[in-house]
């Protein structure tokens, strides 16, 4: 731009002023071609309305729809799991989570339990939902926001991590994955599945706890089960919404937990199970 403003100011001096009209609308006419075609390089800076710069939108907990891995992580620290296109960023207490779904390198979506958000600003750059607990006096306990149609999975894992992240907030200690409650809990949920009931007893008698016997595992259990929730985050939230699941979800006396699901076409589609066990 500058070598533009020399080069019109030597002209001037040159003698432009005393050309005809016609040959003066020519020169104003390449000069403002010229300016044109220096757009691109010479304002680098020019952003689409469409597509915002990411250092101007609007953070959540200093990360924005747009942002790279490598910005997440500067603000977040590195993913302590990634399921999918989802990374799950946590502390081993689980008092601070939150998730990314993450396309082409670009954050989609961004899911935290951490508190403090404002929402009416983040609707100027994406869509937001806010999750209560009605069991807590309908306290806002996690906010998803996201740009349109970012798919959240049916994921046992995604499961797991939403529960521990519930506990987390409550100052409850997380729970370990366990293999064997895990394979209980699938049986369980495709057992409801294939045989169209919806129950924590089987249709032979058995309870979660003599399930989970019958398996080898010697303690205690709770469960929880749900069906035709379409995500694990819609699943996660309803159990916090009845009360019952929600205790067993921030029971201090489970040690572990295993997450079994299974998928189909008919009926309720989507079966879980939550199996906790009392390791005592």
């Amino acid at each position: 731009m500058l070598h533009l403003i020399c080069w019109m100011s030597l002209l001037n001096h040159d003698g432009i002023g005393v050309v005809d009209m016609k040959n003066r609308f020519l020169f104003l006419a390449l000069i403002l071609a010229l300016f044109v075609a220096l757009i691109p390089s010479g304002f680098a800076g020019i952003h689409s309305a469409m597509e915002p710069a990411a250092e101007s939108a609007v953070r959540l907990h200093g990360v924005a729809l747009g942002d790279t891995c490598a910005l997440v992580s500067a603000e977040w620290g590195e993913p302590a799991r990634v399921i999918g296109k989802w990374s799950v960023y946590r502390n081993a207490s689980y008092t601070e989570f939150g998730m990314v779904c993450f396309g082409e390198d670009k954050a989609e979506a961004v899911y935290t339990m951490r508190s403090g958000w404002d929402a009416e600003a983040l609707t100027k750059c994406g869509n937001v939902k806010e999750y209560a607990d009605q069991n807590d006096n309908d306290k806002k306990y996690a906010v998803l926001y996201t740009l349109p149609d970012v798919a959240i999975p049916f994921d046992e894992l995604m499961i797991f991590e939403l529960t521990n992240g519930f506990r987390g907030t409550h100052g409850v200690a997380p729970l370990a994955w366990s293999d064997k409650l895990t394979a209980v809990a699938r049986a369980h949920s495709r057992d409801m599945y294939d045989n169209t009931y919806f129950n924590h007893f089987s249709l032979n008698g058995c309870s979660p706890t003599d399930r989970a016997k019958n398996a080898g595992y010697t303690y205690s259990c709770g469960e929880n089960i749900s069906a035709g929730y379409k995500d694990s985050i819609s699943s996660v939230h309803g159990w916090i919404n009845s009360s019952s699941h929600r205790r067993n979800m921030l029971h201090t006396i489970y040690k572990e937990m295993g997450v079994g699901n299974y998928s189909g076409e008919k009926w309720y589609r989507n079966f879980s199970t939550q199996l906790f066990g009392a390791t005592w």
